[in-house]
C-alpha cells in the first residue's frame, strides 16, 4: 500500500498532511473490503492488559480493525508502532459513528489504569493502638471530645503503614506525642519507621475504634485495655479498669469530673467478642471486682485493694457503691442528700477517704465533722481513711478488720504468704507506669 514511502514523504504543512492521511485511510478501507481475510473471526481473550473478549467478527488488515456489527474501526495492537500512532492521532473521514472497537476500549482501560497508578493517592487512615491508646484515654491528655466506638471501620481493611501516612503535627495537636503505636491488619502491612511501632490486629471485634479526626482512628478504651493487658501487672490492670468505669479523669495534674469511658456491660461485651485475643481473658476475669463511679485515683486504689480476693493480695470484701447518694437530716430537720465515697448499703456502712489535698484546714475539718454526725444520726456507721493509714500496710489492715467486723465477717485471709501478696498488690497500685493515676 506504500505506507512506508508515504510516511517518509509526508509534507510538513498541516493541510498536506491531512490530505495524505485521508488518502491513505481511503485506500486502507478499500483494501480491507477486498481482503481475503474479510471473514476472519478474531477473539481476544482477557489478558493482563485488560483486553476484553469479543464475539463480534472483526476484519483485520493494515493495522486497522472493523467490527462487522458496527463498521467502526480503531487501532489494533498488531502492526507497526508508527501506524498505530498515526491512526490514534488522526480521524478517518466519513466513518459512521458507533460503539468503539473492542481493542480501542481495551486501550482506554489500560490508559486509565496507568493514570491511577501514577496519580497521587489519598493518604491512608492510621489506627492508633496499644500504649498510645492507653495514654490517650487514661493519661494526662487534653479533654477528650468523644468516646463513641464505631461498630465497623471500612478503612481498616485498606490500612498499610508508610512514612507519609503519619501526620505528626496533627497528632501533636491532639496531645499525642513521643513514640506511637499503630495497628495494621496484616504482617506485610508493617514497615520500619523511627518512633513508630506497628502491631498486627488481624480481626478487630465490633466497637474496637473511635474516630479522632479525618483518616485518624484510635482503639476504644475497651480495646486499649485488652491490647495493653499483657504488658501490665494484675494490680495495674485492676486500677485501669476502675478508672475506665469511674467518673473522673486526670488532666494537667488535676482531677476533673467526666463521664465514664465505658460501662461494665460494655467491657464485658467487648472482652467476650475478643475471646481468644491475648489480654481479653485477663481483663474479663477482673471485671468481677470492678467498682464503678469512683471519683478519684485514691478511691479507685482503695476499692481495688479491699475487693480483690485474698489469693491476689486483696481483702475480699463485697463490692461497695461509689459516690452513692444517702438521705440525711440537716439543721432544722430538713432532708438532704449526701454522697459518700464508698457505701455498703446492706450493712449501712460508709467509708470516707479524707485526703490531704481536700480535707486540710479548720474549715474543712469542721465540715467533715458535721457530715459524719449527720450520717451517724441517719443510722450509718462511718469509718474514716487518711493518707497515713493508706500508706501503712499495718494500719490499712487494721481498717480492713474494722470493716469486716462491721459486716459481721471474720477477718482471717486463709492464704499462704498473704502478707507478701498484699505488699505486692499495694506496690502495683502505686506504680507510676499506670498513666494519669
Amino acid at each position: 500500500m506504500g505506507t512506508r514511502e508515504e510516511t517518509r514523504a509526508r509534507p510538513h504543512n498541516t493541510a498536506g498532511r491531512a490530505a495524505l492521511e485521508g488518502t491513505r485511510r481511503a485506500r486502507t478501507i478499500a483494501d480491507v473490503q477486498e481482503s481475503p481475510y474479510g471473514n476472519m473471526h478474531m477473539e481476544t481473550p482477557d489478558d493482563a492488559n485488560g483486553f476484553a473478549h469479543t464475539s463480534a467478527q472483526t476484519r483485520v488488515h493494515g493495522g486497522l480493525c472493523t467490527d462487522s456489527l458496527s463498521n467502526t474501526r480503531g487501532p489494533m495492537r498488531t502492526g507497526s508502532r508508527t501506524a498505530a500512532r498515526r491512526d490514534s492521532s488522526t480521524e478517518a473521514p466519513n466513518i459512521a459513528s458507533g460503539p468503539a472497537c473492542p481493542s480501542t476500549q481495551a486501550g482506554a482501560r489500560v490508559a486509565t489504569r496507568g493514570d491511577s497508578r501514577t496519580s497521587k493517592e489519598h493518604p491512608r487512615a492510621i489506627f492508633l493502638g496499644g500504649i498510645t491508646a492507653l495514654k490517650y484515654w487514661f493519661g494526662t491528655q487534653r479533654a477528650i471530645r468523644s468516646v463513641r466506638p464505631l461498630e465497623r471501620v471500612a478503612e481498616y481493611d485498606r490500612t498499610r503503614l508508610s512514612k507519609r501516612d503519619i501526620p505528626w503535627k496533627r497528632l501533636e495537636r491532639l496531645g499525642i506525642t513521643g513514640d506511637i503505636h499503630i495497628d495494621v491488619r496484616r504482617r506485610q502491612d508493617r514497615c520500619r519507621l523511627a518512633g513508630v511501632s506497628a502491631h498486627v490486629f488481624e480481626a478487630p471485634p465490633p466497637f474496637s475504634f473511635v474516630k479522632l479526626a479525618t483518616d485518624m482512628y484510635i482503639e476504644s478504651p475497651a480495646a486499649a485495655l485488652v491490647s495493653a493487658a499483657p504488658l501490665l501487672t494484675r494490680g495495674e490492670r485492676m486500677l485501669l479498669i476502675n478508672q475506665a468505669v469511674s467518673g473522673f479523669a486526670v488532666q494537667g495534674g488535676a482531677i476533673v469530673r467526666r463521664k465514664p469511658l465505658a460501662t461494665l456491660d460494655e467491657l464485658r461485651a467487648y472482652t467476650c467478642a475478643a475471646r481468644g485475643r491475648r489480654g481479653a481473658k485477663q481483663i474479663r476475669t477482673l471485671l468481677t471486682y470492678a467498682v464503678e463511679n469512683t471519683a478519684s485515683p485514691a478511691e479507685a486504689r482503695v476499692a481495688a485493694i479491699l475487693c480483690l480476693p485474698a489469693c491476689w493480695g486483696g481483702y475480699g470484701l463485697p463490692l461497695p457503691e461509689a459516690n452513692a447518694p444517702v438521705e440525711v437530716r440537716v439543721d432544722g430537720g430538713a432532708s438532704a442528700t449526701r454522697y459518700v465515697d464508698l457505701l455498703w448499703r446492706r450493712w449501712m456502712l460508709v467509708l470516707e477517704y479524707d485526703s490531704d489535698e481536700f480535707h486540710v484546714g479548720a474549715e474543712k475539718i469542721g465540715l467533715d465533722s458535721d457530715r459524719r454526725t449527720a450520717l451517724q444520726d441517719a443510722g450509718y456507721t462511718v469509718v474514716t481513711l487518711t493518707n497515713l493509714q493508706f500508706k501503712s500496710q499495718a494500719k490499712f489492715e487494721g481498717l480492713a478488720r474494722v470493716l469486716c467486723n462491721a459486716m459481721g465477717r471474720s477477718f482471717a485471709p486463709d492464704v499462704e504468704g498473704f502478707a507478701k501478696r498484699n505488699a505486692q498488690l499495694r506496690s502495683e497500685m502505686r506504680s507510676t507506669r499506670v498513666f494519669g493515676v
